[in-house]
């Protein structure tokens, strides 16, 4: 797993390129999906750890083809929203579904959706929550992503028992429901709950 040290060491392209060409076979893909994993791995330990590892990463960022910013962006999104830093996760995930859509990257834009429609909520937006989520819901049912699908029902589910409208929370909670019912664990009981 890449690390915060290993990301601070990139301070050129050339030394970037060399990373990419040695460690991972040449795809700047792999190097992003590394810096992403190693996000979400820290998340769930050291919050301030993470928004040091993103901001190096924001950094590095600028030495890769500008096809990736908004993956980078939605990074430093993410860990906003995990600390609570709503409008700062806001602000980021507004600019990375901007660049999602000027690049076509529709599958990108629609998993973004579920941080962005929760953000929303805790903000008391609700109505540009269910926006956002029934965007992303049609992108996954279309594209016949199930449990992708499945898990933004959750969460309009949730945006509606905010608003107090039990039913139609509910009539989202069955339906994700019936999709987690089928594989189990986490998410079933998430959606249960």
């Amino acid at each position: 797993m890449i690390t915060l040290s290993d990301i601070r060491r990139l301070r050129s392209r050339k030394a970037v390129e060399k990373l990419v060409a040695e460690s991972y076979a040449g795809q700047v893909t792999e190097l992003v999906d590394a810096i992403d994993t190693a996000v979400n791995s820290l998340l769930r330990t050291d919050l301030k750890q993470t928004m040091k590892l993103v901001v190096a990463a924001n950094e590095m960022a600028s030495f890769l083809p500008k096809q990736f910013l908004p993956r980078f962006i939605a990074m430093e999104g993410r860990v906003n929203h995990w600390m609570g830093s709503y409008d700062n996760a806001l602000k980021a995930y507004t600019r990375a579904a901007e660049l999602y859509r000027k690049q076509r990257e529709y599958q990108n834009l629609a998993r973004l959706g579920r941080g962005l429609m929760d953000v929303y909520m805790y903000l008391g937006n609700y109505q540009e929550a269910i926006k956002v989520g029934k965007q992303s819901l049609c992108y996954f049912k279309r594209t016949q992503q199930h449990t992708d699908a499945a898990m933004v029902m959750t969460n309009i589910g949730n945006v509606y028992h905010r608003m107090d409208n039990n039913r139609l929370a509910l009539q989202y909670y069955d339906k994700a429901r019936e999709i987690f019912a089928k594989a189990g664990g986490i998410p079933l009981a998430i959606v249960e709950y």
